[in-house]
């Protein structure tokens, strides 16, 4: 699997490959993207504190402009984020630094 980091505004591709584990600092900008339709990768978290938000950024592919962020407390994945991926894609995801519109959900 591959983990898109952005580190100092730049991306950058940090390969995890079958065996390995990898730990990553708080606060890093991060995205696991799997190989392939149907593999498998495990991601471990801490336990979300009641009274913490998490954020979620997107980023336009052309110049790494922050097109969009979101602030929410997140105590269900599996309930509380598909909400705020679907308002994002109903956007305009026009970037401010070079008006490329991001790409949606099936790109």
């Amino acid at each position: 699997m591959v983990l898109k980091v952005v580190e100092d505004g730049k991306p950058r591709d940090v390969p995890i490959r079958e065996g390995e584990i990898l730990l990553i600092p708080a606060h890093l900008r991060h995205s696991p993207q799997r190989p392939e339709p149907g593999s498998v990768g495990l991601v471990v978290e801490k336990v979300r504190p009641k009274d913490v938000d998490d954020a979620f950024e997107w980023y336009c592919p052309k110049c790494w402009a922050r097109v969009h962020r979101v602030e929410v407390n997140v105590q269900d994945i599996v309930r509380d984020l598909p909400p705020l991926f679907d308002t994002f894609y109903k956007s305009s995801r026009l970037c401010p630094r070079c008006g490329h519109i991001r790409p949606g959900k099936e790109a």
